[in-house]
């Protein structure tokens, strides 16, 4: 997978986990803790995700994931462009 589209897979599974945080603060009553739940499963899955898939296909060491997608690996030096 493209180190950008993975990126921004996991901003996506970010922004889903917050909204539903903010979904289980304002419906206190019978959502609170499945959205709670779902906010704290879709956490879990993008780190996951990140940690399985956000690497150097050179040397297959993990990325930072802070940031702008770096133009070269800080382990390796190869190009991930």
């Amino acid at each position: 997978m493209k180190l950008k589209l993975c990126k921004i897979v996991r901003s996506c599974f970010d922004v889903l986990a917050t909204v539903a945080a903010v979904a289980a603060m304002i419906l206190r009553e019978s959502w609170y803790l499945p959205l709670l739940i779902a906010a704290i499963a879709l956490l879990l899955v993008g780190i996951v995700f990140s940690a399985v898939l956000y690497r150097c296909p050179t040397c297959g060491r993990a990325l930072p994931v802070r940031g702008k997608t770096p133009k070269t690996c800080p382990f390796c030096g190869s190009s991930l462009e």
